[in-house]
């Protein structure tokens, strides 16, 4: 994992979580959470702080507390490797920026589409290059109704919230979407209208050679 990548999140935010599932510990800010398997056990936000680069006088003005699972779940979400129901993402080859953020678009197994910043898998780009990675979705109990789990085979390694598309932010897609159906349709349209014209000039050219070849017998 890159610990530069978690860092910057954490200082950009001003917001640092620890998640104690069973002994196995998770870093991250409430919108995405990294694995910290083979990473030093910290007792604390200085000794986090060090681990991850952070002065410590800075680390006093984040706020830092931590959680412990129940059974494996805390905030409406399984925190293990396999959970049950979990599916397997596609990633739509378009991107979006909203407001300076790069959005990733993920078509879901239910063939809905939810978005995640870009940002929040910097920390993990190497498990995502590997042979074997993959990017889960989850159910969830909590106002979120899924989560983005990021996978090195069967191993969690990240849980990233989906971003929520604001009302005005979704008219404007929808907006630019029907403009650019529009223009997807006029060009089909027009295809459709030149291969018309291109049959019908082919069919005229054999007709007139068939005029010609009876005229020559």
């Amino acid at each position: 994992m890159k610990l530069s990548a978690l860092a910057a999140q954490i200082k950009n935010c001003g917001h640092c979580e620890v998640i104690n599932n069973g002994g196995r510990i998770f870093v991250g800010t409430g919108s995405a959470f990294y694995c910290m398997d083979g990473y030093p056990r910290t007792q604390d936000a200085g000794e986090l702080g060090a681990m991850l680069g952070i002065p410590q006088k800075k680390m006093k003005n984040i706020f830092y507390h931590e959680e412990y699972t129940m059974d494996g779940k805390l905030y409406g979400v399984r925190w293990d490797d396999e959970p049950e129901h979990e599916g397997t993402t596609s990633e739509v080859k378009t991107r979006i920026v909203i407001n300076g953020e790069e959005l990733i678009a993920l078509r879901n197994p239910d063939g809905s589409v939810g978005f995640i910043r870009s940002e929040l898998l910097k920390p993990v780009e190497g498990e995502l290059n590997k042979e074997f990675a993959q990017i889960c979705v989850r159910p969830t109990n909590q106002d979120c109704r899924f989560i983005y789990a990021v996978k090195d085979g069967m191993i969690l390694r990240a849980l990233i919230a989906p971003m929520n598309i604001k009302d005005d932010v979704a008219n404007d897609l929808d907006e630019i979407i029907a403009e650019l159906m529009s223009r997807r349709q006029k060009q089909i349209i027009e295809k459709m209208h030149d291969d018309l014209q291109d049959l019908a000039a082919q069919e005229a050219a054999e007709k007139a050679k068939r005029i010609e070849n009876r005229e020559e017998k």
